[in-house]
């Protein structure tokens, strides 16, 4: 049985919620959509029915709310989803 070596952890200059690394380098965020089009048709689908339910109630302030979000969602994730390859 061999043992595998993690690789090291990058060192921050005060703690882990810093700025930046020790090497100069910044922190990369995580990537807001999925990584293949199975998942990525998943949370379209999902983001659609959560705007649907926005719409449905769009008289009050909160249904407008929730609609606009979810189509500012939708149309994100919509050009994310054409981006990935099958």
């Amino acid at each position: 049985m061999s043992m595998q070596r993690r690789p090291p952890q990058p060192r921050y200059l005060v703690g882990p919620r810093s700025e930046r690394l020790l090497d100069g380098r910044l922190p990369t965020l995580a990537r807001f959509y999925a990584k293949n089009r199975r998942d990525g048709a998943r949370l379209l689908s999902s983001a659609l029915v959560i705007t649907s339910i926005g719409l449905i109630r769009v008289d009050h302030p909160a249904g407008q709310l929730v609609a606009a979000l979810g189509v500012a969602v939708c149309l994100y994730w919509w050009t994310c989803y054409r981006s990935l390859e099958r």
